[in-house]
């Protein structure tokens, strides 16, 4: 049919692991995967999104970041803050420990 089936290689490498789950769901299962052979290896597959707290925001009188510079100066300005007797996180990624 043309296409090489990759599942073998996948499933027995270090990629099946943390590197291939960690490729989006969508990537691994409907692009990749046709007949449930794997036959393309994403090499990254992630999506950027950014969920914010309007009240947080509000309090320290930021506004909702919109570049990545803008981002990084909210995440300054909240980390370690307090809001409601809890210390702020100013930026988080999920896969972190602790980070949720």
């Amino acid at each position: 049919d043309g296409w090489a089936d990759l599942t073998d290689y996948v499933e027995s490498s270090a990629y099946w692991g943390d590197d291939w789950s960690d490729i989006l769901v969508g990537y691994r299962n409907l692009i990749s995967q046709f007949r449930d052979r794997i036959l393309m290896f994403p090499l990254d597959g992630d999506v950027l999104s950014i969920f914010y707290r309007e009240d947080v925001l509000e309090e320290f009188g930021l506004e909702v970041p919109r570049t990545w510079d803008e981002y990084n100066a909210v995440a300054s300005a909240t980390h370690g803050k307090k809001f409601k007797n809890k210390t702020l996180t100013g930026s988080c990624v999920g896969r972190m420990k602790g980070c949720a």
